[in-house]
């Protein structure tokens, strides 16, 4: 890092910044964390897809099928599948009047209606290689055209058949002896539940990545005096910004390339499984459905509660980082922060777990909207949810942003205090009086 002129903190605050990204970046355990995280995403979209449909790279067993119609209705024509699934893209599809003998490599499909129920009979033969089991996965594909081709044959629009499958539910609604009706928070469906679940990981994700950079960054060059040569041409204020920001822009470096990756991910799993387009996996797909309805301004802020709190945390680290002399006393130092950011994160999963459950929106929970350590987890999910108003989340966005800006000048003094102390690990009360007594004789 090259000396500086103390009196230009802009272009001091670039040099700290650029030299803790370089130096994170030099640590064998970011890379290694960086690469690891990177193949897992690489692989993750063909794995998600292999168990979704493990099926889809293999062809169907069978060369033709032969289709008795039974009903009367006209369903004879299964070609739809050939466009649906590539693995019958060879399969010819004969409709006909009677029974066939069957050869190699041949199916016989029957459709008939007794009673009041249809029933799709898969006859073949065991010699030629056709087994249960490759029927057996098959059948949903089959089901899913037959259905098709009767709603054709009824002359039954899709809109019809929306409405015929609609589901009729009963509400009971009871009054009050005042005649007034006690609101119910309507319970989340599981996959809301999941997608909250999501959001929290995600948090707990971010924040561990961030708070290990910081708080290690910090505290690697008290142990080993090259904060005392940083002090020549660095102001303390400069040095502890440069660090928070330097680990935070690590983090987002660190996230760009696991995101690269499940880009690379979506095309591989498009190669191995010969599909058309990239596409997304069934799992990736319900999460994205739950914020569809969302207005952007929500998501917005939603996103910046989460960045805020990734913020928060950081700062936090760079705390317990400035309160210890060597990398020694990080562990048991960083002991206490590892507890908040639990409470936090548990307090995010009580809250979704209340609201899969149907339990009401009550004041306990407008109250943790405004504590530092629990907002992160649990504004973006009541947000999501409907629970509170864009106008509430703001609120709670602008207290958040207060804490961290009286954390963070807090979080100065003590690195100030602590700077050039060398000894056993202090107690937080011996730290703020050291503080007290640094700037009071300066």
């Amino acid at each position: 890092m090259n000396t500086t002129d103390k009196r230009n903190p802009v272009k001091n605050l670039g040099c700290v910044i650029s030299y803790t990204l370089i130096q994170n970046f030099k640590s064998g355990g970011i890379k290694v964390m960086t690469i690891l995280f990177f193949i897992i995403a690489l692989g993750s979209m063909p794995v998600m897809q292999f168990f979704n449909s493990p099926d889809n790279d293999n062809t169907f067993p069978v060369d033709t099928v032969y289709v008795l119609d039974e009903t009367g209705l006209g369903i004879n024509d299964f070609s739809a599948l050939k466009e649906q699934n590539k693995k019958y893209k060879d399969v010819t599809f004969s409709p006909v009047t009677e029974l066939k003998d069957l050869s190699s490599e041949e199916m016989q499909l029957v459709i008939s209606k007794p009673a009041d129920t249809f029933m799709i009979q898969f006859i073949a033969s065991e010699e030629d290689g056709i087994s249960e089991d490759d029927i057996t996965k098959a059948t949903p594909d089959f089901n899913e055209i037959f259905y098709k081709e009767r709603m054709k044959a009824l002359d039954i629009t899709p809109e019809q058949d929306a409405v015929m499958q609609a589901k009729a539910e009963s509400e009971i609604t009871i009054l009050s002896a005042e005649g007034t009706v006690d609101e119910k928070t309507e319970a989340v469906s599981q996959n809301q539940y999941y997608s909250f679940l999501f959001i929290i990981v995600l948090v707990v994700f971010l924040i561990a990545f961030s708070a290990e950079t910081v708080s290690s960054s910090i505290a690697l060059e008290k142990s080993n005096k090259l904060v005392e040569s940083l002090m020549l041409c660095v102001k303390p204020s400069t040095l502890i910004s440069g660090k928070v920001i330097g680990g935070l822009l690590t983090v987002i470096l660190q996230v760009g390339i696991i995101i690269a990756g499940l880009f690379a991910s979506a095309y591989l799993s498009m190669e191995i499984y010969n599909l058309d387009a990239p596409m997304l996996p069934k799992q990736m797909q319900d999460f994205l459905s739950q914020i569809e309805g969302h207005s952007w301004i929500s998501l917005f802020i939603v996103f910046l509660f989460l960045l805020a709190g990734v913020v928060f945390f950081a700062t936090l680290a760079g705390l317990f980082g400035a309160a210890v002399s060597s990398m020694e006393d990080l562990a048991s130092g960083m002991q206490a922060y590892n507890i908040l950011m639990i409470l936090g994160a548990y307090s995010g999963i009580g809250i979704s777990m209340m609201k899969l459950l149907g339990e009401q929106y009550n004041w306990v929970e407008k109250l943790l909207c405004f504590v530092p350590i629990c907002a992160p987890f649990i504004v973006p999910i009541n947000l999501l949810s409907g629970q509170i108003s864009v106008l509430f989340a703001l609120l709670s966005l602008l207290v958040q942003i207060g804490f961290i800006l009286l954390l963070g000048a807090f979080v100065f003094r003590i690195y100030r205090a602590m700077l050039l102390y060398k000894g056993e690990r202090l107690k937080i009360k011996s730290i703020i009086r050291l503080s007290k007594e640094r700037t009071e004789n300066q």
